[in-house]
């Protein structure tokens, strides 16, 4: 099955991400707040990375290099 990676842990990237796992995919979220991902906390099988999400290393961690696609679903608000 195909691998996605999701940027943001939001009301669009949880939506994406379980509706991708529930079709048999894996999945991966990024999100740099990892309070975000407590949606995602019960029965979710995939990969929860804290990180930016256009962070090599971050998208490494990841597993971009094996993804069939990517979605930013980012709010875009980068704190300082």
């Amino acid at each position: 099955m195909p691998h996605f990676v999701i940027m943001g842990a939001g009301r669009v990237g949880v939506m994406l991400a379980r509706t991708l796992e529930a079709s048999g995919h894996t999945v991966a979220v990024i999100d740099q707040d990892i309070r975000a991902f407590q949606p995602l906390r019960k029965n979710f099988g995939g990969k929860l990375v804290t990180g930016v999400g256009f962070d090599k290393e971050t998208l490494e961690r990841a597993g971009i290099e094996g993804a069939y696609a990517f979605a930013a679903v980012s709010s875009g608000i980068i704190p300082m």
